[in-house]
């Protein structure tokens, strides 16, 4: 990435933080904690370790409403199957679940999804930083960049991050969150 480039994406990302209105800049900042919770609760309800159960939540999230993937890993850690879920997503899920090995999603192959998983984890890690369709299409990235362009992008995070004394998947969220108008 040149030195351009990310001066652009630095800029942008404290447009999108200025622009954020202060409810959704409180929301985002305890997104990752809230969920996390929500996969704590769910694990011990279900006997599953929570390193699991954030995978599965992580595995079933692509192109899925965020509750709609709460319900199917409910669902899946119960023994039942959900219906409206990706097959590709179901099949990782079930094999995350049943070899109780999260080392199944790899950050080179599937950035976005190992950094969700860790966000969800660990929310006060300051690596992962979580970055889908919706981050690139605000940035003006196809949403198909590969992976230099998600670790340069997700670099930009971290350094705004750091500036604002934020966790970087605090920055994510409250960035995700206005751009989708939530």
């Amino acid at each position: 990435m040149t030195r351009s480039t990310r001066s652009r994406h630095i800029s942008q990302i404290r447009k999108f933080y200025r622009e954020a209105h202060t409810r959704t800049q409180q929301h985002g900042r305890i997104w990752y904690q809230r969920e996390h919770d929500y996969a704590l609760w769910l694990a011990q309800r279900t006997g599953h370790p929570t390193r699991i159960v954030c995978a599965c939540l992580a595995v079933l999230s692509p192109r899925c409403q965020w509750t709609r993937v709460k319900g199917a890993c409910g669902q899946l850690l119960s023994g039942d199957v959900p219906s409206g879920i990706f097959g590709r997503s179901l099949a990782k899920a079930d094999e995350i679940l049943t070899s109780r090995h999260s080392d199944l999603i790899d950050p080179r192959q599937a950035p976005k999804t190992w950094a969700f998983w860790q966000n969800l984890w660990r929310p006060y890690n300051h690596y992962p930083v979580t970055l889908d369709s919706w981050m690139f299409q605000a940035h003006g990235l196809p949403a198909n960049a590969g992976l230099r362009t998600y670790n340069a992008l997700a670099d930009a995070y971290r350094t705004v991050a750091r500036d604002l004394e934020l966790v970087p998947n605090q920055l994510q969220a409250i960035v995700w969150l206005h751009v989708k108008g939530s």
